[in-house]
């Protein structure tokens, strides 16, 4: 497991009729490192929120930026997700 903090750059959610709602935040840390935080559960989080999470590092992934490059990104099966402090 890890456990990081970081800015929320987007987050969506979904209703998977078997299981519930489920959010996908899209987070950079200060480090640059990026992690797509999958969390079973609605969230009281928006963008550019900083929140905590705990997580355990199931993929690797990554996406063409829109303004050229690419970005790695780790997906992680979040188990604890909060707005941090500050």
């Amino acid at each position: 497991m890890i456990q990081d903090k970081g800015t929320v750059l987007s987050i969506e959610e979904g209703v998977i009729p078997e299981i519930g709602t489920i959010s996908v935040l899209h987070v950079d840390n200060d480090e640059e490192d990026s992690y797509q935080v999958v969390y079973l559960g609605a969230l009281d989080i928006y963008e550019d929120d900083t929140v905590e999470f705990v997580g355990v590092p199931t993929l690797l992934s990554g996406f063409d930026n829109v303004s050229g490059g690419y970005t790695n990104s780790i997906i992680i099966a979040g188990s604890y997700v909060r707005k941090s402090a500050n």
